[in-house]
């Protein structure tokens, strides 16, 4: 897609004075996307009624700019080279929901990460943080306390990731019971026998159960489960364990 930029030179209504840049804009436009503005711009408490040119202090003009290039609609959308942080922290300055909600709408279609739940918790992204929680349970607990940035999630996001963890290591140990109590069972439909090609342990019982493939089902799942769970090296233990199923 093409990104077009509206032209700030062009001689408006209001201009902002950015450092030593200009953005010529328009009052209607500013007042309608932002109620910051339009209480600056509105208002009669406010000199900003009447000027016709406005300083904002403490500001960098590509910051601004940035701003204004999604506040004014002409194509532009957010990429990897956008600077996501400076668009939210303006959009939260200036209660801008039209940058807010096109930040939060880029971020869905991103691979969670705890960054991205801090994000969350932080601006108020209820789809992204519950997507963030699903998804970061099923890594392992472990792992995400190590992150370096574990600490600034809050209490409650802390909390329900524990619980989430908590469901699926119950899962997992209901789910290993049942295939380990399945190998202890005397028949099983032939087609289960069949599609694995092995030799019954009964050659007059073609219905009787290959202890061997539910071994290997149960071995293949402790392992998929352990690896989700980063629990890789109670493999080796497992391999070595002299328990027969």
């Amino acid at each position: 897609m093409n990104q077009y930029s509206w032209d700030f030179t062009r001689k408006t209504d209001l201009t902002l004075l950015v450092q030593d840049s200009e953005f010529h804009v328009h009052r209607f436009i500013l007042s309608s996307c932002s109620p910051v503005f339009n209480v600056m711009l509105e208002s009669d408490n406010f000199v900003e009624k009447t000027c016709q040119i406005i300083k904002l202090p403490n500001k960098k003009k590509e910051h601004i700019q940035l701003m204004l290039n999604f506040i004014y609609p002409f194509g532009h959308h957010i990429t990897e080279q956008t600077d996501i942080n400076c668009l939210l922290n303006l959009s939260r300055e200036y209660q801008i929901n039209k940058i807010r909600g096109l930040c939060e709408k880029y971020l869905l279609q991103k691979i969670p990460t705890v960054e991205q739940l801090i994000i969350a918790q932080e601006y108020g992204f209820t789809l992204l943080k519950e997507k963030c929680l699903l998804q970061l349970s099923e890594k392992a607990l472990a792992l995400l306390q190590d992150h370096p940035r574990y600490n600034e999630l809050s209490e409650s996001n802390k909390l329900k990731l524990a619980e989430q963890h908590v469901k699926i290591l119950q899962t997992y140990c209901k789910k290993t019971a049942q295939i380990a109590q399945a190998s202890d069972m005397r028949y099983i439909p032939i087609a289960t026998h069949v599609q694995c090609g092995h030799k019954p342990k009964h050659n007059n019982n073609p219905h009787f159960i290959c202890h061997y493939c539910r071994a290997s089902a149960l071995r293949g799942f402790i392992k998929d489960q352990s690896r989700k769970l980063g629990l890789e090296k109670k493999l080796d233990e497992f391999k070595k364990s002299e328990i027969s199923i």
